[in-house]
């Protein structure tokens, strides 16, 4: 019995130990990531777009007689986040556009975006990972706009390919890349691409 006692309480000690070593290291990994975030330089830029529009055509309708006119107001809400230190950068930009119509309803929109991008320089080692997201209305995500790729007042190319259907877009994409400097004159370049496109009405 007295064995038993004894390893017993050999075996609570050593699951004791184990559990004080985990805690540890959860801590130090903890005042790690507190040290690497506290040691960064951030920065936060707030960004307002505010813009009338007027359009006789809104929808790039082909069909005569069946033209949306519209007039009102459009308005991009961004902040800028940013995190560097001396070897990543680190940025995030959560966005948020509205377009506001008073004279057609069904127009109206409030699109959310979110764009993420981490960079790595070492000395033989680079990486560059970008994230965006969107949740947007079509016609907002399909013509040429400041979205989730571009900056206020910096519009990216669009397609007009189904903005004549009311609808909602969801879309994901992930490229990150990694480069290897293998020699003074070659470099071993890996990409990847990953895009998730989903509609509320298909």
């Amino acid at each position: 019995v007295m064995q038993f006692s004894k390893r017993q309480n050999h075996m609570r000690a050593a699951m004791t130990s184990g559990r004080a070593v985990t805690v540890a290291a959860t801590l130090l990994s903890g005042v790690t990531l507190a040290s690497a975030v506290a040691a960064a330089d951030w920065q936060f830029i707030p960004r307002v777009e505010l813009d009338a529009v007027y359009d006789d055509n809104y929808r790039m309708t082909e069909v005569r007689g069946e033209e949306t006119e519209v007039f009102g107001a459009l308005a991009n809400l961004q902040l800028g986040i940013r995190a560097a230190t001396p070897t990543t950068v680190f940025t995030l930009t959560p966005q948020l556009a509205s377009a506001y119509f008073p004279d057609d309803d069904d127009e109206n929109s409030n699109d959310a975006l979110l764009a993420a991008r981490w960079q790595y320089a070492g000395q033989r080692v680079n990486s560059d990972v970008q994230a965006n997201y969107s949740h947007e209305t079509v016609i907002r995500s399909e013509l040429p706009d400041a979205a989730v790729d571009g900056d206020l007042g910096e519009p990216v190319d669009g397609q007009i390919s189904r903005i004549t259907v009311r609808n909602k877009r969801d879309q994901l994409r992930l490229a990150p890349r990694i480069s290897f400097e293998l020699s003074e004159r070659l470099n071993l370049d890996v990409t990847a691409g990953y895009t998730d496109v989903s509609y509320d009405r298909t």
